[in-house]
């Protein structure tokens, strides 16, 4: 396996429209054909702000490095969006792919991590999520290995730094026949339960577990019955304002009896505690497999949880809603969206400036929505042209509140938070995304951005950095840089964005200590792509 790498100064990142890219989905590939085209907006809407205004700032997005992973189309990163790490030689980005590989990129150079890729064995649609390692620099990296086309194979996987790794699977109940143990499609949350460091996540059998992160046993409690296979992210958060941390999940349930209780179809959004006692559920007719988001969204500042639905059921009530509840489980608001919800996860972010939270949702079908924390109601809503499978996430291009960025099929679009307007469409329409971007503090002081997506000669990572931008205003309150806000995956507004620490001295660098992973290539100079940011 290669890793073909590349450098650039600056890059003009829009060009010719190429041919669409591969969909992945559980079990195959399918191929789209279309040429790339700007981004269509709704009829009231304003042009989108091209060029700079009096008063406005520009801001150039450079390429810094862009690596290229040779391992086919078919084994390429889908779903799995990339994460921050810890590791040698400094901050690094992890993901995985469908080949049964983790990567670790440093965020600077984009060289491999001494000791990676990590071959799990398993496809990897999971995102990575870092656990650190008590009287050291570094980070573990935990990921979910096996997805729904090999539920039977892979489970939770421990990656030590350099070297060792520990996969723990998870045994299914008596009631569910088609495997002894499943795989992990989900994130694995870590976080503090009853004063010990978790990690947290469903099984695609019909299981939710918590372990000790350190000493990887089970928590009592566990095993938590979910009487379905769980895609959800859980977030760990203390929603009952009570200095404790409980466990939120989304899931689906098939109708049937198990453990002498009947289940209808449909799916859940719970609270569990430390403990894995049910504190309280809102049951719906369509599935949650949507990772929930916690913050104090909601009216006054209280506490919510949002999740998005569908589309399991085909004659369920409730597809393509993006859902709210109180800390007791209470529906306070849903929102029918033009598209499912059902993978895509919200955001919660201040895009309007005004020290509250709103909620950032995208479809499938490429819409993307700023709602109401209090009500529900539409703040703004852009129709981009691409389909969407992955998360929104969000960058600070200007002090005081978030602008969005939203990866495609086709490219990756920032858009305006205050109004959904477009700053610049479609960058890198050679690559398709289906999962979230990573925004990241970078080294020299500026915001970094960085995606994973796939080419038809294989994946493809890349790394920008925003020139004139503050990374100040990456990780502060209100931002949400990376899929479920952090790279613990808590999904909890509320939780500080640790930043990695600088590299180690006398870190490895790619052909002085280590093996070289392809070749590399200097791409042609380009315009660097302008951003033009109201404000």
């Amino acid at each position: 396996m290669g890793i073909g790498h590349w450098r650039c100064r600056a890059r003009r990142l829009a060009g010719a429209g190429l041919l669409g890219l591969a969909a992945f989905t559980s079990a195959s590939t399918a191929e789209l054909a279309g040429s790339t085209v700007a981004i269509a907006h709704r009829a009231d809407a304003a042009p989108p702000a091209r060029d700079a205004a009096p008063g406005s700032r520009a801001f150039i997005l450079h390429e810094v490095w862009r690596v290229q992973l040779r391992q086919g189309l078919r084994g390429g990163v889908a779903l799995g969006s990339p994460s921050l790490a810890a590791l040698s030689g400094g901050p690094a980005v992890v993901f995985g792919d469908r080949s049964g590989r983790v990567y670790a990129l440093n965020l600077a150079t984009g060289d491999p991590v001494p000791g990676w890729p990590k071959r799990v064995g398993v496809p990897v649609t999971s995102t990575p999520s870092a656990l650190k390692i008590p009287g050291s620099p570094y980070d573990e990296v935990l990921v979910g290995t096996g997805n729904a086309s090999e539920p039977c194979a892979g489970g939770y996987e421990w990656l030590r730094p350099t070297g060792a790794e520990g996969l723990l699977r998870a045994p299914n109940p008596p009631s569910d026949h088609a495997c002894g143990a499943d795989g992990v499609f989900a994130g694995i949350a870590v976080g503090k339960l009853d004063g010990v460091t978790a990690a947290v996540a469903g099984t695609l059998g019909q299981e939710t577990l918590a372990f000790n992160a350190t000493t990887r046993r089970v928590l009592p409690g566990f095993p938590w019955f979910q009487a379905d296979s769980n895609f959800a992210t859980p977030a760990i958060a203390d929603v009952e304002g009570n200095g404790a941390n409980q466990i939120v999940e989304g899931g689906a349930q098939r109708a049937g009896v198990a453990f002498g209780r009947r289940y209808a179809q449909g799916g859940h959004i719970r609270v569990l505690s430390a403990a894995g006692k049910l504190l309280c559920g809102d049951t719906l007719d369509e599935s949650v497999n949507s990772s929930p988001a916690v913050g104090r969204f909601l009216a006054r500042g209280a506490i919510g949880i949002v999740a998005g639905t569908g589309p399991t059921f085909p004659a369920a009530s409730r597809h393509d809603e993006v859902v709210a509840v109180d800390a007791g489980c209470h529906e306070v608001w849903a929102r029918k969206l033009a598209g499912t919800t059902g993978y895509e996860s919200p955001a919660l972010a201040d895009v309007l400036g005004n020290g509250q939270l709103q909620v950032l949702v995208t479809t499938r079908t490429g819409a993307v929505y700023a709602l109401d924390g209090a009500t529900g109601a539409t703040l703004w809503h852009t129709q981009l042209r691409h389909e969407v499978y992955g998360s929104p996430v969000t960058i600070g291009l200007s002090t005081g509140r978030q602008d969005v960025v939203v990866a495609t099929i086709n490219g990756f679009d920032v858009l305006a938070g205050e109004h959904g307007q477009v700053l610049d469409a479609t960058v890198v329409k050679t690559t398709g995304f289906q999962n979230a971007p990573l925004v990241t503090k970078d080294a020299n002081g500026t915001i970094g951005v960085t995606l994973a997506g796939y080419r038809r000669s294989g994946s493809v990572a890349t790394h920008f950095e925003v020139v004139g931008s503050d990374d100040r205003n990456v990780d502060g309150p209100g931002t949400w840089p990376q899929f479920h806000h952090d790279p613990q995956l808590t999904g909890n507004a509320a939780t500080p964005i640790a930043a990695a620490p600088p590299a180690v001295s006398g870190g490895f660098r790619l052909g002085a200590a280590g093996p070289r992973h392809g070749d590399r290539e200097r791409p042609a100079q380009a315009d660097p792509l302008r951003l033009t940011r109201s404000g």
